[in-house]
């Protein structure tokens, strides 16, 4: 790879990084110093409006109904957003890579077995499995504290994620372990472990980092769709949004929850919505950018 396509594969990388790092030096930083602003006036003491307040130039994403700055909420969401989203990716990938590198060793009689269980799990959403995995734990969620529900819903998110991406590997193992370099390996008196870690993980490195790249995408879709339906991850909290107590905020403050929030807001204060809808737009073009890089290196 020349330096060219790394600086492609690297850049967004690299803003994803420092937009995580600009989160955190916010959150335990500046967070204190910022306040918000739910009614205006001008010089004259006359009110001029109230919140939210549309984009400016002080405040290019506007504020929502409490007249927070969405631009510092959305950087401050920043982090729980891009850690759930890894950390889901990273888990699946090795639980699947380690899954699937025992599987292709298993009785062709355990192997079927096992798929007929297993295949389903390719076509059903995954939003339906976490759904409905989520929903009896919605009734109980007070009772078992903010950490422990958190815990629960990123399992489950991994959980249901791990059948289909261990499927995907170990067919590409197999397909590797009918190479001719492979079964003279075998006839040399080669394990399978050492046939593993010698031979097949380096030569499915790049595949299992486009498959990682694939999850975070996965995974940052999936929040959206369980934002849009209110499942916000850590639960909700009473909005105490000015005007409207009834509403429910997400605990977290993930951008999927922000958009499922707000999503009332739309006709209203169309801003509210587009704010995190356009970072997770513009967070997926950057993976996508690198997954593409991963993809095609030829072309580019």
């Amino acid at each position: 790879m020349n330096k060219k396509k790394r600086l492609f594969v690297f850049f967004p990388c690299v803003l994803i990084g420092l937009l995580l790092l600009s989160s955190f030096i916010y959150e335990f930083g500046f967070k204190t110093e910022t306040s918000s602003v739910i009614i205006k006036y001008d010089e004259n003491g006359d009110l001029t409006g109230k919140a939210p307040f549309p984009p400016s130039l002080q405040q290019p994403f506007g504020t929502d109904r409490n007249g927070n700055n969405l631009g510092l909420r959305l950087l401050q969401g920043a982090k729980y957003t891009i850690i759930l989203a890894l950390g889901v990716s990273i888990l699946r990938t090795v639980a699947a890579l380690a899954a699937g590198s025992i599987f292709v060793f298993l009785p062709r009689a355990i192997q079927s077995f096992t798929k007929f269980f297993l295949i389903p799990y390719q076509y059903i959403p995954a939003f339906i499995l976490v759904f409905v995995l989520n929903w009896p734990v919605s009734f109980i969620r007070n009772e078992i504290g903010y950490t422990s529900l958190v815990a629960f819903q990123f399992s489950v998110i991994v959980i249901v994620g791990i059948a289909p991406v261990m499927l995907l590997i170990s067919g590409e193992i197999k397909q590797t372990l009918k190479e001719p370099y492979i079964e003279v390996s075998y006839h040399l008196g080669a394990s399978n472990r050492h046939v593993i870690f010698k031979h097949i993980l380096p030569v499915l490195k790049k595949r299992i980092l486009i498959i990682f790249f694939q999850q975070v995408i996965q995974t940052l879709l999936l929040l959206i769709y369980l934002g849009v339906f209110e499942i916000y991850i850590g639960g909700d909290k009473p909005g105490g949004i000015f005007g409207d107590d009834e509403r429910f905020l997400s605990q977290s403050g993930e951008w999927a929850g922000m958009i499922g929030q707000s999503k009332f807001d739309l006709m209203t204060a169309p801003w509210i919505v587009l704010g995190p809808g356009i970072a997770f737009i513009g967070l997926i073009l950057l993976l996508n950018s690198v997954l593409n890089y991963l993809l095609y290196p030829e072309k580019k």
